[in-house]
């Protein structure tokens, strides 16, 4: 039940941040376009719905790609930020594309520009502030994630202040799983050894499921993981080397084996290629 109304949530929000954004698109061209028509000429004037219609058809495949991502757990305002600036510039080329296609080119390049600046501002505004409420709802104890930790280790006891660093996450640990429970921080609590973690969780609501321990730890690994597969928790992996590593990683895989990279390339990311191609057309 608790699982359920966790997703019906998520699909609420989801539908209330589109919603947001066309309004916001949509209010945003009817501002520039009544700024600018005395400096439109007539026969764009006469073209004003099929534009308005233009315009929000071509921020469906935009929404669609660039997926609203504002109930994660955790993300970053500069991640928000840099989404909506993929989205602006995928419906940029869409709208643009769509114009060239019906003969609308009287379009200025100033309304344009102006339009989507504008834009920009108002939908980072919108998100941003939504991101925020989410936040606070999260603090004042609501839309929580209930979690287990498995390890009380240097990892665990890390994980664990990570979590508790920010309510605004909307993290309840329920506490650790542990043989050797001596490192189990004072304001959590042992719920047993790693042999009770399938019995708890079925007497218990649980989420998701941390997993700190080490690699020699592998068939209490192994047997989690399964047994969280097969009754639909999330399980996560926190690796060792996670306290010599500060910043953002890349997975990818070699084979059958997985391979952590340090630094990404920008210009690897297709919509990272996209816009160095828009910007070299447009400015050199």
């Amino acid at each position: 039940m608790f699982m359920k109304q966790q997703t019906r949530y998520s699909h609420l929000l989801k539908s209330l941040v589109v919603f947001g954004d066309y309004i916001v698109l949509n209010a945003t061209f009817l501002l520039v376009f009544f700024l600018f028509r005395f400096y439109l000429r007539e026969d764009v004037i006469s073209e004003f719905y099929p534009l308005l219609t233009a315009l929000n058809i071509c921020y469906i495949p935009s929404i669609l790609i660039f997926r609203v991502t504002l109930h994660s757990r955790v993300i970053f305002a500069d991640k928000i930020v840099q989404n909506i600036f993929y989205i602006i510039l995928f419906h940029f080329v869409l709208f643009t594309a769509t114009l060239t296609f019906f003969k609308i080119e009287e379009v200025s390049r100033l309304f344009i520009i102006s339009f989507y600046s504008i834009l920009f501002i108002f939908l980072a505004s919108w998100r941003l502030s939504i991101r925020f409420s989410i936040k606070l709802y999260r603090k004042k104890g609501f839309n929580f994630k209930l979690v287990v930790i498995i390890g009380a280790g240097k990892n665990g006891n890390a994980l664990y202040e990570e979590m508790m660093d920010d309510p605004g996450y909307g993290f309840r640990i329920l506490g650790f799983f542990e043989d050797n429970p001596v490192n189990i921080p004072s304001n959590s609590k042992w719920l047993g050894s790693t042999k009770d973690i399938e019995t708890f969780i079925h007497e218990n609501e649980v989420d998701e499921v941390y997993c700190t321990l080490p690699e020699s730890a592998e068939k209490t690994i192994i047997r989690t993981l399964n047994f969280c597969e097969n009754n639909m928790i999330r399980f996560y992996i926190v690796p060792e080397f996670r306290r010599y590593v500060r910043k953002q990683m890349e997975l990818n895989v070699l084979g059958n084996m997985p391979v952590l990279s340090l630094r990404n390339e920008p210009l690897q990311h297709p919509m990272n290629q996209i816009i160095k191609r828009v910007f070299d057309v447009i400015f050199l």
